[in-house]
Formats: structure tokens, sequence, C-alpha cells
């Protein structure tokens, strides 16, 4: 069997005869229903897949070295119970499902890397930094769906309206206090006393006095996470551990400094030559390698660690409980070539008549009923007739996974098959997650030929019967769940459920998929000459290198928006967008149409819907127009315009810069955007990027900071027209109020001061730019501001400043 590959970097196709297996096939676990579950008021969230013991009185480090140790444990925190009904402030405006803040602390707090002044305090057992939330329904931790950047105390459905009482504020001895008072559980007569104690070395202490009333101790998280939902560390999760918190109960978390490193080369196991771009990550920390296969972590904790080093055209390699000691580690790691994107762990080709069922990678498949073999798509190759009621059982050995949280079952996947259709007019059936095949399939071509699945939606194209395909559906549940046609995107079928209908047993279950199998006959014969399985979902750039067979077709329409730019240097500038259904970040740009270069960049996930990407453009010319274009997946923008900025300290006649502030509602602000592109039109002409250099606000580029679906429409929708030609910067306001949504989507860290992107300066030209934060009015901002100016005005290069701020 031959397969082609079309590609930038996979250029041949080398197949090995390799079979791995880590699990036992003889364990089938119960088959339950998936769907995850979301509590409704009054309910808790049982969180499938969670159990008692998995968690216990100490844990941690998390990516960023947090642990955490109880009052259990005999180095653990001592309970002291910190009564604040005196020395505190009492809140009373907090409803049911609802937050009030900012509230400022006596001093700058230490969270993830980042200082925070102030906090939010939300009414169902947990504190925030940079915004609130009303979320009851507590999830696992970390979690990239908000909300994020949080302290849990006892994340669960509570309700101080109904009665208990909140108190805050400083305790006298140095500390900061956030007491909930025998506040009622929603929907029943639970009550629970407990407390948030933030010192200014930057450790949590969580005290339990009181849980009481028959409050269920087992619906509840307890933990923290940073302000991308990337990394966090729990101490309870629901009945993990049982029973727990307890009266009398303390948790504490602080934050280990890193005491080790970790270097080493990565190398092609065949020739021993370097692999350069390979990721190698230890836990959630990571390094990537050179040019000359060399990686580096410069900074780790000791311990021990689940590896996983990946590239491009190579197997993956996985280690677990890897000892990593204090002070320098060396760990070199070799790499066997598979010709294919990374992930890949599953190859069955059916060219061997006598040996149908064998895998050239990955386990031999089980066939339950008949098949024949065929003639393949190319003369040498072989392929399989497999009829009605027959079906592949396919071990997988694909681990739990999945882009929110701790998965419970494999959400991210890609399936590859070569297939032909003998007719229309009656159904196929491709996959199955049932490992009893008592559940309908979850990818068919309906009897018109259509390709999909009702949840999914079908696709436009039809199959021809007779004709060889290669279909494909690439799978990041809760983010994307995408079908692929001889490389080129087939249908979106939207971000689908985390955890259920389409999630794969994991291997330390069931760990199967069948293939052609469905429970009520929708399942006819069909030739497949083969299936590629890969443990992750493959990108469009990805799924254009597998190619197919040729069939050209109009494929379907991403939503995206429009480029926004920010952040400029004279050789470099932040482009960012959004989009709806991939997570593919790539800047395509040149200096004339026919582009020519290609950076790929980053994204964060805000829902299921909502994905904000960025790239950072390097060594550009000064001075110099570039084209350019976004691509996510198959979807791409139209072609766009920017000159970069003229050296830092260049006296050249004009730096020319619009400004503006507060445009906070969709009618003023797009009012005001409008007449500002007029004007610089009718000043400039359409190229105005070429005689303007930036575009200035001072806040309240939306009307609450912590609200996602404010700043499409209020902000970057109407700005679009100027935002994807000229750089745009914000000196941040108090309706921005500090939310970790706001900061998501700057990219101000290059300027940043010491307190990172909160406050930040660059230049253009011969002008200094200052943004202050008047949202944070501190020390440490008046003597980066103060140091800032007496260095300028030592520098005889610099002719102004400009400083911007909200308040005035």
């Amino acid at each position: 069997m031959r397969l082609s590959i079309r590609s930038q970097t996979l250029s041949v196709l080398i197949l090995l005869i390799v079979a791995f297996s880590s699990y036992a096939h003889v364990y089938l676990g119960p088959e339950s229903v998936k769907e995850k579950l979301h509590a409704h008021k009054g309910e808790h969230n049982p969180h499938p897949g969670w159990y008692s013991g998995e968690l216990d009185e100490f844990g941690g480090p998390d990516a960023a070295g947090y642990i955490f140790r109880d009052s259990a444990e005999l180095d653990g925190p001592t309970y002291n119970w910190v009564e604040m009904s005196v020395l505190g402030n009492e809140l009373t405006t907090l409803a049911d499902d609802d937050f009030e803040g900012p509230f400022a602390l006596p001093w700058s707090f230490s969270y993830y890397g980042d200082l925070y002044y102030e906090i939010y305090i939300c009414s169902n057992g947990y504190i925030m930094f940079g915004g609130g939330n009303t979320s009851f329904d507590n999830q696992s931790l970390p979690n990239g769906t908000a909300p994020n950047n949080l302290i849990a105390l006892f994340w669960d459905d509570l309700n101080p309206a109904s009665g208990g009482t909140i108190y805050y504020g400083p305790d006298g001895q140095g500390s900061w206090v956030c007491q909930f008072d025998a506040v009622n559980e929603y929907g029943n007569g639970g009550t629970i006393t407990a407390e948030i104690v933030l010192s200014q070395d930057g450790s949590i202490l969580l005290q339990y006095q009181s849980l009481a009333n028959g409050i269920d101790v087992n619906g509840e998280t307890i933990g923290i996470e940073n302000a991308l939902g990337s990394v966090g560390l729990m101490a309870s999760l629901d009945s993990s551990p049982v029973n727990y918190p307890y009266n009398s109960l303390a948790i504490e978390f602080s934050q280990l400094t890193p005491d080790a490193s970790i270097t080493g080369i990565v190398t092609n196991s065949d020739n021993g030559d370097p692999i350069e771009g390979a990721n190698v990550e230890f836990g959630g920390i990571s390094g990537v390698s050179g040019v000359d296969g060399s990686y580096s972590i410069p900074e780790i904790f000791a311990g021990d660690y689940d590896v996983h080093v990946l590239a491009d055209g190579y197997f993956d390699y996985r280690s677990s409980s890897v000892t990593v000691q204090e002070g320098a580690n060396l760990f070199d790691f070799t790499l066997e070539p598979s010709g294919m994107p990374s992930g890949f762990v599953g190859s069955w080709t059916f060219d061997d008549p006598g040996n149908l069922l064998t895998a050239s990678v990955g386990n031999d498949l089980v066939l339950s009923g008949s098949h024949t073999a065929i003639d393949g798509p190319e003369p040498g190759d072989g392929a399989v007739t497999i009829g009605p009621g027959s079906f592949y059982r396919c071990y997988h050995d694909i681990e739990a996974n999945g882009a929110f949280g701790e998965a419970d079952w494999v959400n991210q996947f890609t399936i590859v098959m070569d297939v032909r259709i003998p007719q229309s007019n009656q159904w196929y059936c491709f996959y199955q997650t049932s490992y009893t095949n008592s559940n309908d399939g979850d990818w068919f071509a309906n009897p018109s030929g259509n390709v999909g699945v009702g949840d999914t939606g079908y696709s436009e194209y039809t199959l021809i019967p007779g004709e060889w395909y290669r279909l494909a559906v690439s799978v990041n549940l809760g983010v994307q769940y995408n079908y692929y046609l001889d490389g080129q995107l087939l249908h979106i079928g939207g971000a689908q459920a985390l955890d259920g209908r389409f999630a794969l047993y994991p291997a330390d279950d069931a760990n199967q998929v069948l293939f052609f199998a469905d429970n009520n006959g929708e399942d006819n014969q069909i030739d497949v000459a083969r299936i590629l399985l890969f443990d992750r979902n493959l990108s469009g750039s990805e799924m254009t290198s597998l190619d197919g067979y040729g069939h050209e077709f109009e494929g379907p329409e991403f939503r995206y928006m429009v480029p926004f730019l920010q952040t400029p240097t004279p050789s470099s500038l932040y482009v960012c967008w959004h989009s709806s259904a991939s997570t593919e970040s790539i800047v395509q740009y040149g200096t004339s149409s026919e582009l020519g270069s290609e950076q790929s960049g980053d994204f964060h996930q805000f829902n299921q819907d909502t994905i904000w990407h960025w790239a950072k453009l390097t060594d550009l010319s000064p001075q110099t127009t570039y084209y350019y274009k976004v691509v996510s997946d198959t979807a791409q923008s139209e072609v766009y315009q920017f000159t970069t900025q003229q050296p830092d300290g260049d006296d050249q006649d004009h730096v020319r810069f619009s400004l503006y502030s507060d445009p906070q509602t969709i009618e003023k602000h797009r009012d005001v955007a409008n007449a500002l592109r007029e004007k610089l039109v009718e000043l400039y002409g359409e190229e105005f990027h070429e005689d303007v250099q930036l575009a200035m606000l001072t806040g309240d580029v939306v009307n609450t900071g912590s609200d996602l679906s404010q700043y499409q429409p209020l902000f970057f929708d109407n700005i679009a027209e100027i935002s994807s030609n000229l750089p745009v910067m914000n000196a941040i306001g108090n309706h921005e109020a500090e939310a970790s949504t706001y900061y998501h989507y700057m990219q101000y860290e290059d300027f940043g001061g010491p307190e990172g992107e909160k406050y930040y300066s660059f230049w253009i030209g011969n002008v200094l730019f200052v943004s202050l934060n008047t949202n944070i009015q501190g020390q440490t901002q008046l003597d980066w501001l103060e140091d800032l100016l007496e260095t300028a005005q030592n520098d005889d290069a610099l002719d102004w400043i400009f400083v911007f701020q909200h308040h005035p």
C-alpha cells in the first residue's frame, strides 16, 4: 500500500513494522453514559471518572511549582481560625450566583507569576483576580473554560442571599482574609463557615471551621488555577477524597522555588542526526530542540514526571515517572522515523491476504464477522471488503486526553480511512465508540452520499460510488470536530461535548474503537484500503500533507475576524484574530502579494465558539510595507498590508498617531472608528498605514471587562477596518477591570514593566510612548515611571514623550 505525502516537511513515507501495547485487552470497562453532566441549580455535577482517594492530604507541584499540604500532615499547617466578624468589612450586597469587586489588597499579591492589587469575591465559594464570575457549576482545575485565575475555597452552589455573611479585609497581623460565615448551600439547609487567608509571601491558607446542617462535602472543588486555565492544583474534587473537607481543617498552598534544570539532545534513531523542532515535555513544562537537536528547560522542580517527546515525521516517545534530580539533569532522546505527523499510533494496510488484520503500527485488529481480500486503489495495493454486521475491533492504547481539565475519555484523536462505497441509496458506517456495538454509529455516509452524523450535520459534498476517497475526522472535543476528504476540509462539525458521545474509551478502560460497526444495520458492505490512527487532532495543514485521491470541491467557510495588529517595533509585530473551529494559528506574509514567508503562533480558547489567535512576526525590515493573511486550518483571511515602524531614535519628519478613549458602546465606537478611517483615507489615502504609525486608545474599550461577549461587538468589530492595517494599543481603563479576559487579548509582554503587561512603554522613531495603569496606583509603577523618565531625560535620541492614562 502506498500513501503519498504532500508537505513542506514530509516528503517520503517510511512504513515501519512496529507493534506496541502497554495495556491488556481483556478488561472491558462498563458501558456508561459519557455525556458530561452539567449541574442544574440545586444539583451537583457528578464529574464521572473521579473516585475517592485520588486526591489526598498533600499534592503538587503543578507546572508553576505550587504544592499543597493540609493539617493532617506532620509538616502541614496548623489550623488557627481568624475571626473576621469584628475585624473585617461586611459584604451585604451579594446575591445568589453573584460577585462583587474589585476590593483593594493592602499589598501586591504574587499569584502564578503575576502581581495583583485587587480581588473579586464570588458568591459560590471562590475569589478571583482580574474579574469576577457567577458560575455555580464546579469543575476540575486546571480548566480552560471560565472562571479562571481563582482560589476555590469551596466552589459549589452557595447562596449567601438566603443566609450567612461574608467578611473581608486585613486581619491586623499582616494577612488579608475573606470569610464565608454560615453561608447557605443552595436549595437546602447546609451551611459552611470557612475562610481564605492570603499572606504577603504569596502563600494561601484555606481554613474550615464548620460544615454543618447537612451540607454536601462531596460536590465541591478546592484548589487554585492560573489566569489562562492551563495550570492549577486541586486539593479536592467532589468525593475525592471522600468526606473532605471537614471541621477544623487547614489547607496551605505555597510555591516552590525551581531547584533543577534539564538539557539534552533529540536525535534520529536511524542515523543519529539531530532533530530540529522536537517538543520535549516534562509534565506541563517543555522545551523545543534547535537546529542542532539540543533543548533546554532552565527551571523545573525536582521530582517525578511523565515525559512526552514528539516531532513531526517521528513516532512519539513516552515514559512515566522519570526522576528529575536537584541541580543539572541531562536527558537525551532518540525518535524513530514514521514519515507521519506526530501522534501516529495505528496503521492497517490490508496488503497481505494471508494476514489482513496485521498492524504495521499499533495492535492487530480483531475481526467480528467476515471480510474478503480485494485489489486496492493502485496496482500492488491490497484492500478488503467488509460486509453488513461485520466490523473490526481496534485496541488503540490511547490514554485519556482533552483540551480542558482532567478528561476521563479520549477526546483528541484523528482517524483516516481510504474507502470506497459500492452504491448509493444505503447507509455506511465508519466508526463506533461503543465497544459492545450497542449504540448508533458515530460517523456515516448517508444514502445520498453525504458524510457526517446527525449531531454534527452532514457535508454538502456527496461521495460517488465506485471511487476511492481518503476520508478523515480530526477530533478535539470541546473545540472542534472536523471532517476531511482527500486532505481538504469537508465539513465543520462544531465543538461537540468533552467526554461526550464522540469520546473513545481510554487505554486503562475498554481501550477500544470499532471500525464499520453500527447497532441497527446502517453498516452496509464497504471497501477499505487503509486505516490510520493518531492520538491527537491533526491540523488542516497536516491533513493536507496526507493528500488523497485528487477530488476537488468547494469546502465550508470558517467564521473568522479581520486581523488585529498590536505591539509594533521596527522589526516585529503581533498579528491576532478570532476563529471558531480551529486552533491552528498561522500568518503568511511577505513584501509582495505573493507572500512567501510563514509564521506559526499560539491561541487561547475562551470557549467552544471563541478562539483568539496570535503570531509574532520577527526579523522584519524597518519602514517596510508587508502583505499578509491569517490562516486557521483551511480558512484564511483576505490579504492585508501593514508598514513597520522606523528605527528607534530615528529623527524623521513625522510620527503620526490617532487617539481616542471610552468607545464602550457599539454605536459610539462604530461612529468614531468610521470617522477616523474616513479622515485617515482623506489625508493619506487607502495606504494610510505608510504615513501613520499607530492608533492609541486610553481605556474602556468594553463596558465590563470580564464579559467575553462584549469584546467582539463593542471593540474588535468596530475597529476592524483600522486594526487590520494599523497597530492598535490601549491604556487600560476601569471598565476593563483588570479582567483576565482583557489580558488574554492584549500582547503587551514585550513592552511591559515590572508588573508585566499592566503598564508598558515603547518607542516609535524619536518618540517614547508610555501607557500607565490608573487602576493600580502602587509604588512599583511610580518607581518604574521615575526610572523610565530619568533614562529618557539622558537619551539624546529622544525628542518627545507621550504619557497615556485613563483617569485624569
